[in-house]
């Protein structure tokens, strides 16, 4: 397994102009941007807040008994990320590159191609070498103005994992705990049989007060062996909630259907952070079969919120042999749960597709005007040689 973080600030990049991101409450929050993100992305998203609200226990997650510190300090706690789609196309460029191609998880984070097109149109143009090819802020400038540093990784059985073996490294974990990020981008892709993340940080972002809700399969530490995953029938559903100052959520939960029908709302309760800056989760057993869930929140001034803000995510418990797309990461309608006081949610006809998890669409008139400054002409260029 191979681990790497790295920041612009070391390569003396300047980025240009940060990207405008549009306020949180002017579009939906959680639904996908096309097929961003996956399940996986979504729980790295979740797992990178879960640390940022209360990192003293997260510190310790690597441990045996997962309660001994590491010893060395412990950064203070810092607001959750907002996840925007431009840094996740950034960050699921580098995992699909690493992951289908012959290109190793290279240590100065470099593409082994030339890059042409922008955006979800970047493409390799040319063959596939070695690392030093393109750089990881010229990689970044085809996607945003405001990425400034990432953590990639390889060979890790699952994003739960991946941030354990994140939190034990120095420079991953100042780069998820960076104070000067607010934004954030993950991609997940796998190929070749080595599953590859990434995370991708940036500035300019504002996290809504809920935007990262998933189920997920928490660090559990049995009998002082170390670290490992709670059995995948009894997941952990959690949420990052945000109003400092603002007070606790009068009401969090979880509403899932049993039948696919009817909602029951099981109760999350703080487990990381502070009442009005923390995840509030709960580990639930579904049992078998297709599950769709939401949350809902009534937040300490009394709004109601709700993640995502249509439709409903899915926890799957398939038969072996069922077809997976049966039990979709997202469908956009629900059924109506009366006891989260919610009635069915649709989107409005006009409005077009929406932004996933707190992810804002790069659709504004800066967007093109930042495209049209960058554009250039996608000319062959000599090759790096390999290892700079």
């Amino acid at each position: 397994m191979s681990d790497f973080a790295c920041s612009l600030d070391r390569f003396a990049f300047a980025a240009a102009v940060l990207f405008p991101t549009l306020a949180s409450a002017a579009v939906p929050i959680g639904e996908p941007v096309g097929s961003l993100p996956s399940h996986n992305e979504r729980v790295l998203g979740f797992m990178t807040n879960r640390i940022r609200v209360d990192p003293a226990a997260a510190d310790a997650l690597p441990s045996k008994d997962g309660v001994t510190p590491s010893g060395r300090p412990i950064p203070p706690a810092t607001p959750p990320l907002e996840l925007v789609a431009d840094l996740a196309r950034a960050a699921n460029f580098q995992a699909t590159h690493i992951a289908t191609t012959d290109c190793p998880l290279c240590v100065d984070h470099s593409t082994c191609c030339v890059l042409a097109g922008m955006d979800d149109e970047t493409h390799c143009e040319g063959e596939v070498t070695d690392c030093g090819v393109t750089s990881m802020g010229e990689r970044f400038s085809h996607f945003s103005d405001r990425a400034h540093a990432e953590n990639g990784a390889e060979g890790h059985a699952s994003p739960e994992l991946v941030m354990v073996g994140w939190i034990g490294s120095d420079a991953h974990w100042g780069s998820i705990n960076g104070a000067g990020s607010t934004a954030l981008g993950t991609g997940f892709a796998q190929g070749f049989g080595k599953p590859v993340y990434h995370l991708v940080f940036g500035s300019g972002g504002t996290y809504p007060v809920v935007g990262d809700g998933v189920h997920f399969r928490d660090i559990v530490h049995d009998g002082g062996t170390g670290p490992k995953m709670q059995p995948e029938d009894t997941p952990t559903f959690g949420i990052t909630y945000s109003l400092p100052g603002g007070g606790a959520p009068q009401v969090a939960q979880v509403v899932h259907y049993l039948d696919g029908v009817t909602p029951v709302c099981e109760p999350l309760t703080l487990r990381h952070g502070q009442p009005d800056q923390g995840t509030y989760e709960a580990v639930l057993s579904p049992g078998p079969g297709c599950h769709r869930y939401f949350f809902h929140i009534v937040d300490g001034q009394g709004a109601e919120q709700l993640y995502p803000t249509t439709g409903t995510l899915g926890f799957p418990q398939l038969p072996l042999g069922a077809d997976p797309a049966s039990c979709p990461d997202f469908e956009p309608t629900r059924a109506e749960a009366p006891c989260a006081g919610t009635a069915r949610r649709t989107p409005p006809a006009a409005t077009p597709p929406p932004a996933m998890a707190a992810v804002t669409t790069a659709v504004t008139t800066a967007r093109a005007a930042t495209r049209a400054r960058r554009a250039r002409p996608a000319a062959p260029r000599a090759t790096v040689p390999p290892g700079l």
